[in-house]
């Protein structure tokens, strides 16, 4: 199921990619070595982060 809607979604004009950690379950959040995926997810969005202009400050 996972693979299909990845299917579907790179047709997006939008950055998309797929990755499967094997022996996971769905739980990724509890499951023992969480952190591997949430540091590959971090660094998937810092590497694929559009420049975000940052709003100005009226002056103090």
């Amino acid at each position: 199921m996972t693979r299909a809607i990845y299917a579907k979604q790179k047709r997006a004009p939008s950055v998309t990619e797929l990755r499967i950690f094997e022996g996971r379950s769905h739980w990724t959040c509890i499951d023992p070595g969480w952190e591997t995926v949430a540091d590959f997810a971090l660094e998937w969005a810092l590497d694929h982060a559009r420049d975000v202009v940052q709003p100005r400050r009226a002056a103090a």
